[in-house]
């Protein structure tokens, strides 16, 4: 899956419905300008000006729930308008920033927020998500000038997931690296990091459990690295989601344990897919999920679990086809010993209060149900291949996540301006699972948890990681733009790109001194 899929020409079924353009201009007519654009806006009279004196005013019932959002927004007032600002509880005056949770806009959910503009400018929400995501649009609104034209913002998202995966197994991405895009994440209002830890370049999470698997990656996130990570991102509601890419992918893993490689029926070793007839394959996976399932306390791990083998590959391994009669009878092939790997993991996931996520290989690889075992339903599965169809997927049960190649890959050293012209013109999460976009589902579809942008790293030297954030940024401000409203609200892409290059960074963004070319590590 993480393989480069050739680029091809594409023909679109589908569009996305625009609705009336919103003006970028500070006028009291429209919005101010964000991204992404604010799902409702109605005009008022009169401005917010902020103020030498303005404050942050937390509801007095609020302000446990609220401490951390409120200090996170005064810390990036100093960096957008040259101040932070004092924050309080009491009454509130001309020039105050109120924050405070409410009962009474079930709407909203958890993400979304209202914000009233007057001569006091209120963000209130049913969560402090809701809440943080305001001040997101607050922080965009001020770093086009102190001035805001009043109104009301009703806003929220389509889509619960909304983020980005990072090929960090096969090119190493900085500390700094990745804090700035968890920073460039919240500011668009998307609140997932992917982080593929490991591949057949890499392992590149310092394990205590087996130091071994470290000794050909360099170099590596600590433990302690990892829990500031975690930590910060969670100041701005970013979930990191792990992965572990077994069974497939695995050379870095098996270059350490060669005695799981998985061999053929004429003993031919393969060098990156582990043996899952083995006990010991099952030692070493569970004891690297009890070692780092903790260190994440996020909802969410995933499994990689895909491009293992086709399903008429599976003859040439008879010890799979062994092991799956041996547990479940004479109906039984190598398929059920796959699927009951990726259920095994699942249990334990579980057991950790978590779900579980894989990538989704419907036909091509292997399908969802064996003779004798199933993939287990609760399963989220990101479907990224040409021949998914997320109807048919859904209906057997799981649920869903847009990871289609094209326009949602990029590969280091290939250039994304392209996708992200397209992820804004022609693009929405519910379409496009394939090249031709022939399969979608219904707008908003409860089993569509939305989209995520990929960063692979097949030539992890062809690009420095600075040159690798600068690919990026039209892309994931497009794919914001249509997982949070799916509007198109600017007259056309190009006034988009300019009012995100106008909004700029997110607040703390800082440019990390990095070489022409860093030294990523390889086997």
């Amino acid at each position: 899956m993480s393989g480069w899929q050739t680029v091809v020409s594409m023909v679109l079924a589908a569009t996305i419905v625009a609705l009336p353009a919103v003006a970028h201009a500070s006028s009291g007519d429209h919005a101010p300008a964000s991204v992404p654009s604010v799902r409702r806006w109605q005009a008022g009279i009169g401005s917010f000006q902020w103020r030498s004196t303005s404050r942050i005013v937390l509801a007095p019932t609020s302000v446990t729930a609220l401490r951390a959002t409120a200090e996170l927004m005064a810390e990036d007032l100093r960096l957008t308008v040259g101040r932070a600002p004092a924050i309080v509880t009491g009454a509130t005056r001309k020039g105050d920033v109120f924050l405070g949770l409410t009962l009474a806009e079930s709407q909203l959910g958890r993400e979304g927020y209202r914000m009233t503009i007057g001569g006091i400018l209120a963000i209130r929400g049913q969560s402090d998500a809701g809440v943080f995501y305001g001040t997101r649009t607050l922080l965009q609104y001020l770093k086009q000038g102190s001035t805001i034209p009043a109104g009301s913002v009703t806003d929220w998202p389509d889509y619960p997931v909304r983020g980005l995966m990072v090929d960090v197994g096969r090119k190493y991405f900085s500390i700094p690296w990745l804090e700035n895009e968890i920073r460039d994440l919240a500011y668009q209002k998307m609140n997932t990091l992917h982080l593929h830890l490991s591949d057949n370049l890499g392992f590149r999470i310092e394990s205590r459990s087996h130091p071994e698997l470290n000794r050909n990656t360099t170099p590596i996130y600590t433990t302690a690295q990892i829990r500031r990570l975690v930590g910060f991102a969670t100041r701005y509601h970013v979930d990191i989601i792990p992965e572990l890419d077994f069974p497939a992918h695995a050379d870095a893993v098996l270059a350490a344990h060669p005695e799981l490689r998985l061999a053929d029926i004429e003993g031919k070793n393969l060098p990156d897919k582990i043996d899952l007839s083995l006990p010991a394959t099952y030692t070493l996976i569970g004891d690297l999920l009890q070692e780092y399932l903790p260190l994440f306390p996020g909802p969410y791990w995933h499994v990689g679990a895909d491009e293992f083998l086709h399903p008429g590959e599976f003859a040439r391994y008879p010890q799979m086809e062994a092991y799956a009669k041996a547990h479940w009878g004479e109906k039984a092939t190598g398929i059920d010993t796959y699927l009951n790997y990726v259920n095994w993991v699942d249990r334990i996931v579980r057991a950790h209060g978590k779900t579980l996520r894989a990538w989704g290989d419907p036909d091509e690889y292997v399908p969802y149900t064996g003779g004798a075992v199933g993939l287990n339903r609760d399963i989220i599965l990101e479907l990224w291949n040409d021949d998914s169809d997320p109807a048919a997927v859904i209906k057997q049960g799981h649920t869903v996540l847009n990871a289609t190649y094209q326009p949602l890959y990029f590969n280091v050293g290939d250039g994304a301006h392209h996708r992200a012209r397209e992820i804004y013109e022609r693009w929405a999460p519910n379409q496009g699972f394939t090249v031709a976009h022939q399969y979608a589902v219904a707008p908003r579809d409860p089993h569509l948890q939305g989209a995520k942008f990929h960063i692979w790293a097949d030539r992890p030297n062809a690009e420095t990681e600075a040159e690798v954030a600068r690919d990026i940024w039209d892309p994931l401000r497009a794919l914001a733009q249509s997982s949070w409203s799916g509007t198109r609200p600017y007259s056309d892409y190009a006034e988009f790109v300019a009012v995100g290059e106008r909004l700029g960074h997110a607040p703390g963004w800082t440019t990390v001194p990095i070489p022409r070319r860093e030294a990523d590590a390889t086997r």
